[in-house]
């Protein structure tokens, strides 16, 4: 062989290991996902210590520790980095072979978004792409149909409003719909239990729900979830419930109190800001006297709950377990204490089985 030959085979191999990992056209052998028969992913040049790899649209993807963080890489392209990577499932949806990794920070981390999933996907040209759900926390996994995921999430808080994201493969993600919480329809105050209800159990009820909304407005959402970051609902007396708590990351300055009243029908707040009352909703003089009493220990600085002892049932209530319902609503009431089911409108549950 002449030395010239030997150059002009040297210069071809070159070219052919310089092709970007993210430009790597269909391989021509086997390369469906979960198929036991595929190649054993090739020994790659790439940084830190291997953690896994799986063949992966005719080439590898695999994590390794870098740095102290694990990174995805597709061939030696990287595609995601953070304290933990996680392959979670490998499927085909509308015939594009698709990974789901579940990324994340410390488990005990305080961040809003503990995790978040990255897709790995080859695109109809050939294309393996990676890329993270827009708007959506947590590392649940998506809805499975035939040719689409769909990302959302199954805990709405009052007041909030979630997207729900749709991606194929052709077009990426796309914003599907807007999901906001919802109370069980018809439930009203004669189906609201006299005691041994959470904040969101309260929520649910339809009536109350309608008037915290028209009370509160635009701070629903900021005043229920402090309401629900507090330990307990108390219940001075039958049909009233009293739920205090702190905003998240900032209970040493920001304290909220809330009574729904179901004897007078009605749902009062007040907020507390660094010791002081800086907000009372409605005005304080459309409390009635059990609410305004509470109000005034919570604006002296106390702790409400703790000053509220269980409240006992009398001789003629029912004994069990179960809260105590009205008379002939037992049934409503049940219902307003399970968990909203999505509407028809919705993606099916998350029980989608890899292809």
């Amino acid at each position: 062989m002449s030395c010239l030959t030997r150059l002009l085979l040297l210069a071809a191999g070159l070219v052919a290991t310089a092709v970007p990992a993210f430009a790597q056209e269909p391989s021509s052998a086997p390369s469906a996902v979960g198929n036991s028969t595929e190649e054993k992913p090739v020994t790659l040049d790439l940084p830190g210590e291997p953690v896994s790899a799986v063949s992966f649209a005719g080439g590898t993807l695999s994590v390794r520790a870098v740095d102290g963080e694990k990174a995805v890489f597709f061939n030696e392209g990287e595609i995601a980095r953070d304290l933990s990577a996680q392959l979670l499932r490998q499927f085909n949806v509308g015939g594009a072979p698709v990974a789901l990794y579940a990324m994340g920070a410390n488990a005990e981390s305080s961040a809003p978004c503990n995790g978040f999933l990255v897709i790995v996907w080859r695109d109809p040209g050939g294309t393996v792409r990676g890329g993270t759900p827009p708007f959506i926390c947590g590392t649940d996994e998506p809805a499975v149909t035939r040719d689409a995921l769909y990302f959302f999430s199954d805990e709405i808080a009052p007041g909030q409003i979630n997207p729900m994201v749709r991606w194929t493969a052709k077009g990426g993600f796309a914003i599907a719909a807007d999901l906001a919480f919802a109370p069980v329809p018809g439930s009203g105050w004669d189906q609201l239990s006299d005691r041994g209800l959470s904040v969101r159990q309260l929520m649910e009820n339809a009536a109350v729900y309608g008037q915290a909304s028209t009370t509160l407005g635009d701070q629903l959402f900021g005043v229920v979830q402090a309401l629900e970051n507090g330990e307990r609902v108390a219940n001075p007396e039958p049909g009233v419930h009293v739920a205090q708590g702190c905003a998240p990351n900032q209970c040493d300055q920001v304290q909220a109190l809330g009574v729904v009243d179901g004897v007078h029908q009605g749902t009062f707040f007040a907020a507390r800001v660094n010791g002081e009352v800086a907000r009372v909703w409605p005005d304080l003089e459309k409390w009635p006297p059990r609410a305004k009493e509470i109000f005034e220990r919570f604006k002296a600085g106390e702790d409400v709950l703790a000053a509220t002892p269980p409240l006992q049932k009398s001789e003629n209530e029912p004994t069990g377990d179960d809260v105590t319902a009205k008379p002939g609503v037992a049934e409503a009431g049940q219902q307003a204490l399970r968990p909203l089911a999505p509407s028809d409108g919705e993606p099916a549950p998350k029980t989608g089985q890899a292809q």
